[in-house]
């Protein structure tokens, strides 16, 4: 949906998206990274999940923790951002040292 920073409106159009684990990585990391700098999109994404997940969850579980689940999932999602891009930049670098090593080559062949 979005390469760039979402705003307050579109976070609040894909909330229930995210709940229920229906949104493109892309904008699951734009959620994500808005949620964390903006109090009240933090504020309305709990307030959704604890209706949407909370009420079947307490039915069948009992588990009234629901905020820590919520600050849990937030974590894991971000933590797999994160790796995700990690692993690209490994893959570039490793791209680069196999290009420098190829024009070394190169290099002292023509030498």
């Amino acid at each position: 949906m979005n390469q760039f920073k979402l705003n307050c409106k579109q976070v609040e159009r894909l909330i229930p998206d995210y709940i229920n684990s229906k949104l493109s990585d892309e904008d699951t990391k734009a959620l994500i990274e808005h949620v964390e700098n903006c109090p009240s999109c933090k504020e309305e994404l709990t307030i959704q999940y604890l209706v949407f997940e909370g009420l079947n969850d307490v039915e069948e579980t009992g588990d009234f923790n629901l905020i820590t689940r919520l600050n849990a999932r937030l974590k894991q999602d971000s933590d797999r951002f994160k790796e995700m891009h990690r692993r690209r930049l490994m893959f570039i670098s490793l791209g680069i040292l196999a290009l420098c090593f190829v024009m070394f080559v190169v290099a002292v062949l023509l030498i």
